[in-house]
């Protein structure tokens, strides 16, 4: 084993290795491993043999070449999904899966990962919720709830609101259990929603009676809980095939099966491959507030924009910079979902919708946070490249395979585009992108990425201590009743009007701008 920024990197091999989780703070190690869930990544299907060096450097230089037809292709559109579910998707991400690798040479990758790949909240608890370093996530008067941080006031907002990251208040540095949920704004204002959501379930739990020294853990469990209803009744529906979807709820992980913690592990084909859709769901321009948008300034923000109002790949606390976030900044929920079914809050004048699920990218970032693009050079530092040679070094199969494996049949040459010059051997990142393209037309994923996304969240639900899907007398602490069926929703935009973040800001903004 080798030190990685004073944590202990582990490796998959063949065949799965179960390994010891880092520390997520950098605390040292223990003399006995921790009781909580192993972090590996392993295959869901088989890994794909090696090639010699010569045609490995032919399928290198075919796949630069493809990521550079794919970021040089104009956007392919919109669809309908509300832009809010892009970003719930990357904390998804982040709670399951953190892949360290930092290079991308020629060799074959067995990727790190610092994550547990379980659907638990480590990522907002702490990998050791309420002890050791995880303390700093806490409040200090009340620890049943988690910090939030205080915007900062300027000349254009000159007002504080409890809606940013807690943040160290000399470097703006976010204290949360996955850095990478500050890379960027969208995604951060997503985390902070979920703080907001932790508290007020704590604070209902404590009016209903609940003991102070079962607090904690009550509304821990109450809240992964309402996560897994998100997933599986409100994000997944939105992105995934209907079909497949219906399918493995109703009968199981038919190739992810995993029945607890311990068994789990991060399928690369999710990881690197199919759960990547959320880069081509990204827009190159968002209207963020009131403010922010043509509202007032007369003009929608560059998604370049939103990655700078971050500690973790932007500016705050930095060059003499506030160390918080600053109030214009807040988000207005209301433009990234859908809250028709709220009267009490006004229509925007914009919503933002996704970007087409596809093999074009609505945006170009010169710099992705998180990997560092200085250990490649000229075409290999596009993000489509990055991706595709991340899925060839980790020993992806092909679309192709893959789809014969699950019984779907394979896109035809003229489906494929650039991608029928693999001769049938189409790297699966873009395979999958392109069924969704040619198949739901952009719209949703199609089969065979539909059921790599459905097996491995289902069966991480499935595989969790908290699970809902073993839980089937649960109900939720808040959300709405569907008419049709009396039956009882919890969606993104009821746990955003629960955790009262819809649009903090807009008022004061309108009061000030009109």
């Amino acid at each position: 084993m080798r030190k990685h920024s004073g944590r202990t990197a582990y490796y998959i091999s063949e065949n799965l290795v179960i390994t010891e989780p880092p520390d997520l703070f950098g605390a040292p190690e223990p003399e006995q491993p921790p009781t909580v869930a192993p972090f590996k990544f392993g295959w869901m299907f088989d890994r794909a043999p090696g090639l010699a060096p010569a045609p490995r450097q032919e399928m290198i230089d075919k796949l630069v070449k493809l990521g550079k037809a794919m970021n040089d292709a104009p956007p392919g559109g919109d669809t309908t999904i509300p832009s809010g579910y892009t970003y719930l998707g990357q904390f998804i991400a982040h709670e399951i899966s953190f892949d360290k690798t930092v290079s991308l040479d020629d060799e074959e990758l067995s990727p790190e990962s610092y994550r547990s790949p379980s659907l638990d909240l480590d990522s907002l608890y702490g990998i050791d919720p309420q002890q050791g370093e995880s303390r700093m996530l806490y409040d200090d008067k009340n620890p049943a709830r988690l910090k939030v941080g205080q915007t900062f006031a300027v000349p254009r907002a000159n007002f504080e609101f409890e809606q940013d990251l807690p943040r160290n208040e000399n470097t703006g540095t976010a204290l949360i259990g996955d850095e990478r949920n500050d890379e960027n704004l969208p995604v951060a204002q997503t985390t902070v929603a979920f703080v907001k959501f932790h508290n007020k379930i704590v604070e209902t739990l404590a009016n209903k009676g609940c003991a102070q020294d079962q607090l904690f853990n009550c509304a821990r469990v109450q809240v992964i809980k309402h996560f897994h209803c998100l997933i599986i009744n409100d994000f997944l529906p939105r992105v995934l095939h209907e079909d497949v979807l219906n399918s493995v709820r109703a009968n199981g992980p038919s190739i992810f099966r995993v029945s607890n913690a311990a068994d789990s592990y991060m399928p690369l084909e999710f990881s690197a491959a199919a759960f990547r859709l959320g880069h081509s769901m990204v827009r190159d321009k968002y209207e963020w507030n009131h403010y922010h948008s043509h509202d007032i300034i007369g003009a929608s923000e560059p998604v370049s924009e939103l990655f700078s109002q971050t500690n973790f790949s932007g500016s705050i606390g930095k060059n003499g910079e506030p160390p918080r976030l600053t109030s214009d900044w807040i988000i207005d929920w209301r433009r990234f979902f859908d809250f028709t079914g709220f009267p009490k809050y006004d229509p925007p004048l914009t919503r933002n919708v996704a970007s087409k699920i596809d093999t074009t990218l609505g945006f170009n970032l010169s710099r992705i946070p998180g990997f560092p693009p200085q250990s490649l050079t000229g075409d290999r530092r596009l993000l489509t490249s990055r991706n595709l040679l991340r899925g060839f070094a980790v020993g992806l199969l092909s679309g192709e395979e893959i789809a014969g494996r699950i019984g779907e049949p394979e896109l035809t040459a003229d489906e494929l585009g650039p991608g029928a010059a693999f001769e049938g051997h189409t790297p699966l990142w873009y395979y999958i992108l392109k069924e969704a393209e040619t198949r739901e037309q952009g719209k949703r994923l199609g089969k065979v990425g539909s059921r790599i996304v459905a097996e491995t969240l289902v069966g991480l639900i499935n595989a969790s201590p908290f699970s809902l899907l073993k839980d089937p007398a649960w109900q939720p602490i808040t959300g709405r009743v569907d008419p049709a069926t009396n039956k009882p929703i919890f969606e993104m935009v009821d746990l955003l009007d629960f955790a009262d973040v819809v649009d903090p800001v807009g008022a004061h903004l309108k009061e000030l701008y009109g």
